[in-house]
């Protein structure tokens, strides 16, 4: 069976609207927050239409955002920087690109990124190129990117390297840093089973939550800034932490006002004595918020493609076929036939979810779901359906997982016209 990575391509609508977001739930402020972020992501793909390089960041934020991926990787696959200087960091971010772009990093323009990281992995677990490498940031970047990539290397060693870099108070640099430890609980989220994970992660929470500010955001050398606060609800969201419960406001703020204050326009920006910056504002807030918007955390739900050619139904793959090719009507029942074919060398469970999708509103409004098992090499036909309203324009969808809970996309989707 072929894994499908870009899984987040359509999972939004349904961790919205049938299952807390990896046990992530908004409350009462859901809807007010929902549409700023909502919002916010829609300037922010707008900002970004028209540039011809993106950077890694940029690569994997656009990517986790859209809400057609089939589409839009075509779009942003020429288009990343890749950073041509020798460090551990360097190499993390180009696979992170790499990945983000649909491609695989282990061949990528003739290059073997993956390949480049794991063997500058030391006998201390560390992965370093050049001496600026010792930083704790560079070893949690690395650990994120080969995770990503699904590489073998000497995880232990390396969470262990981590795990040492912790102080007293739980952070990770001689200065208090929330984004280092930030930086840290993303890469460790992975790795629980490993002795000391977990109270590293609780420690550097006391530590990040001891230092959040009154706006709801962090500091960085003593001043409230957009950086900050972007890798703390990454770093949260990845450890299945809700940044914007009552627990991670102050004073009434949350950390979504904290990063919306540095909103200028269609972007973010950062104001100094010194100057203002927007790339690194912008690019971050972007992340952050599409990890907000899906309710997962982009570093582990992106994988590297491996989808089939087009129009093929390669063996060793679930595949859904519609039954009949009728086009459906407002104020009509829609009826949904479709087989599941199972062409693996295994039973398989599967889940089938038809979904009634307001494409105006931009969400799914009403869905139906069956779980079966499917034998090796047979398949079944599966039926569902729901009344489509009178007024609106509506789109149905057709999704194949494993579960419920996990949501891997386990087939291409089915998008039936409702005139």
């Amino acid at each position: 069976m072929v894994k499908r990575v870009f899984k987040v391509l359509l999972t939004f609508i349904l961790i919205i609207n049938m299952s807390p977001m990896n046990s992530i739930s908004y409350g009462e402020s859901a809807p007010r927050d929902e549409e700023r972020i909502r919002s916010s992501i829609e300037d922010l793909i707008n900002y970004y239409e028209e540039d011809d390089e993106y950077s890694f960041r940029e690569i994997i934020a656009l990517n986790y955002t859209s809400e057609d991926i089939d589409e839009d990787i075509k779009k942003i696959s020429d288009k990343l920087i890749i950073q041509d200087n020798d460090s551990a960091s360097s190499y993390a971010g180009n696979i992170i690109g790499i990945i983000g772009c649909g491609k695989n990093p282990r061949d990528y323009e003739g290059e073997d990124y993956v390949k480049l990281l794991v063997d500058s992995q030391e006998r201390s677990g560390r992965f370093i190129v050049k001496s600026g490498d010792q930083h704790p940031a560079t070893l949690a970047w690395s650990i994120i990117a080969l995770d990503m990539a699904e590489a073998n290397y000497e995880e232990e060693g390396a969470v262990k390297a981590l795990l040492e870099d912790q102080n007293e108070d739980g952070g990770f640099t001689l200065t208090p840093d929330v984004d280092t430890a930030a930086m840290v609980i993303t890469a460790l989220a992975n790795h629980r089973n490993i002795e000391g994970v977990e109270d590293a992660i609780e420690k550097s929470l006391e530590f990040i939550k001891s230092n959040q500010l009154e706006s709801g955001g962090f500091p960085f050398m003593g001043s409230d800034n957009p950086y900050s606060v972007s890798c703390v609800i990454q770093g949260l969201i990845s450890n299945g932490i809700n940044p914007l419960s009552e627990e991670w406001k102050k004073s009434g703020n949350s950390m979504l006002d904290a990063l919306l204050s540095f909103k200028s326009g269609k972007h973010f920006e950062y104001k100094t004595k010194w100057g203002r910056e927007v790339n690194s504002a912008s690019e971050q807030a972007f992340m952050a918020l599409a990890d907000l918007y899906r309710g997962k955390s982009m570093y582990q739900n992106i994988r590297i493609y491996e989808g089939g050619p087009d129009g093929e139904n390669p063996s060793g793959e679930l595949v859904i076929e519609r039954l009949g090719n009728d086009s459906f009507r407002n104020g009509e029942e829609a009826g949904v036939e479709v087989e599941i074919k199972n062409n693996t060398d295994k039973t398989e469970e599967v889940t089938l979810i038809i979904v009634l999708y307001d494409i105006d509103k931009n969400q799914m409004i009403n869905y139906t779901y069956v779980t079966r098992r499917i034998k090796e090499n047979d398949d079944e036909i599966v039926a569902g359906g729901f009344l489509i309203p009178r007024r609106g324009e509506y789109e149905i969808r057709a999704f194949l997982w494993d579960n419920l809970r996990d949501m891997n996309i386990l087939a291409d989707p089915i998008y039936i016209e409702v005139k």
